[in-house]
């Protein structure tokens, strides 16, 4: 409930912002200042980007058009620092202080602290220029506050986000991943296949001693597979491991090494068919049908 009541939150603050953008753009037109207008406005067409396209939008085409957006409000804003007479007024540039909240809070990580570095050096430079006394100490003490406090919270939250997810992958009794991780990556390696022209190996590991997966196992397990062969938790009994490989010959050269490797287990190897959908391949595995494959 704590997650969804965010979400609102998130949500009703972005759609005041957005408000309070259109009305300042309003008002800035109506009072001939275009320029600053024009701000608020790619402003106002980022948040909307973000608020009301992500139904109609894939992913992907969204982040993109956000970030010309964003590109497009960065540039107005650069462009009014470029000027005098908008050094006047400390209301007029207190819009640059929204700039590192935009940015963070609507963009992903990376791209939003390139922007808001490149922003924060560029701005505080021109200000350097225009500006002088306790206006200037006022404008970038406050500039540079705000960046640092976005910038570290973002980075905190990000992390949190990264452990997370981290956990929500992997098993909790043996910290390996888990099926709902195998399945994200069993479609994204059948998309790798086909568009590199290799195939993709499944290997099952079935484990006969009690307790089930000791550490000592484990261990092992990741001394034969490479860091790119990810190991699943399937079921109590069975591992999976996808591995990419060149043809089927090689699957059964691998095989044979991995039964000298991996003596204690029972191992089954299969050629993963590309063009199959991963809930009906991890079905099979799991009723042991491989001719639903087929």
């Amino acid at each position: 409930m704590g997650l969804l009541e965010s979400i609102r939150t998130l949500t009703w603050c972005q759609l005041l912002a957005s408000g309070l953008f259109a009305l300042l753009s309003a008002w800035y037109f109506y009072s001939g200042n275009q320029l600053l207008a024009l701000a608020y406005l790619t402003g106002l067409l980022f948040i909307s980007i973000h608020l009301f396209t992500k139904t109609q939008l894939a992913a992907k085409r969204q982040t993109y058009l956000g970030l010309l957006a964003f590109s497009a409000y960065c540039l107005v804003s650069l462009t009014l620092l470029l000027l005098p007479e908008h050094y006047q007024s400390l209301t007029a540039l207190s819009l640059h202080l929204a700039f590192p909240f935009l940015a963070f809070s609507l963009l992903p990580f990376r791209p939003a602290l390139l922007f808001v570095l490149g922003f924060t050096l560029v701005a505080n430079l021109l200000a350097m220029i225009h500006l002088d006394g306790s206006f200037r100490f006022t404008f970038l003490t406050a500039l540079w506050l705000v960046t640092l406090m976005t910038s570290v919270y973002s980075f905190t939250h990000e992390l949190r986000q990264q452990n997370l997810y981290q956990l929500l992958s992997r098993n909790p009794e043996t910290g390996l991943f888990n099926r709902k991780q195998l399945a994200q990556d069993l479609e994204k390696e059948q998309q790798r296949a086909l568009r590199e022209g290799t195939a993709l190996a499944i290997f099952e590991l079935e484990s006969q001693e009690s307790p089930v997966w000791s550490k000592k196992q484990l261990q092992d397990l990741l001394s034969v597979f490479a860091a790119y062969e990810r190991i699943y938790h399937f079921s109590s009994k069975k591992l999976l491991i996808l591995a990419p490989i060149k043809e089927q010959e090689q699957l059964q050269e691998r095989s044979r090494q991995l039964e000298i490797d991996l003596d204690d287990l029972k191992l089954h190897s299969y050629l993963c068919p590309l063009d199959a959908l991963p809930a009906r391949i991890l079905h099979s595995l799991q009723s042991d049908n491989k001719d639903m494959w087929l």
